[in-house]
């Protein structure tokens, strides 16, 4: 092995082991309720199921969001002199309500003239932001799936 390699690894394997380590991860009890009742009182089906009457096939519905996200810099003081203060980096990512968002996919089904979304998922996504940058972000997002049919009634 080159010395120029031997040494990339050692001064690789040094910045890892200066790295803060975390002592304390909180625990998370997290509930993600997804409430159809505003659309079934409008005439509109969700169902993760096939739909057995007879129907029209409309389209596909593939709706995929990610939330905002801003890189926010964060004076902290440490001490009486400005040069004691520390500058830290985060990035501030916005919360979304799925519950909201099931309104933009409605609106797309109504508007393709469907009145229920069959086959119906949900499922979590995510996006690497700034990769080979001192500060990579990871977003969560969602993405919903759906067959948009016009129920024959």
């Amino acid at each position: 092995m080159s010395t120029k390699k031997y040494l990339f690894i050692v001064l690789l394997i040094w910045g890892w082991s200066c790295a803060p380590t975390p002592t304390f991860i909180p625990k998370v009890s997290e509930i993600n309720a997804v409430d159809f009742t505003p659309f079934t009182e409008k005439g509109f089906l969700f169902t993760p199921n096939k739909y057995t009457q007879d129907y029209e096939s409309i389209g596909i519905i593939n709706f995929t969001y990610f939330p905002e996200a801003n890189l926010i810099e964060k004076k902290i003081k440490r001490g009486k002199d400005e040069k004691d203060d520390m500058i830290v980096k985060f990035w501030d990512i916005e919360k979304f309500d799925i519950n909201l968002l099931l309104y933009e996919v409605y609106t797309a089904s109504i508007q393709m003239g469907a009145d229920a979304l069959t086959e119906f998922s949900i499922k979590s996504v995510s996006s690497n932001h700034a990769l080979g940058s001192s500060y990579p972000v990871s977003i969560n997002g969602i993405q919903v799936y759906g067959f948009a049919i016009k129920r024959n009634k």
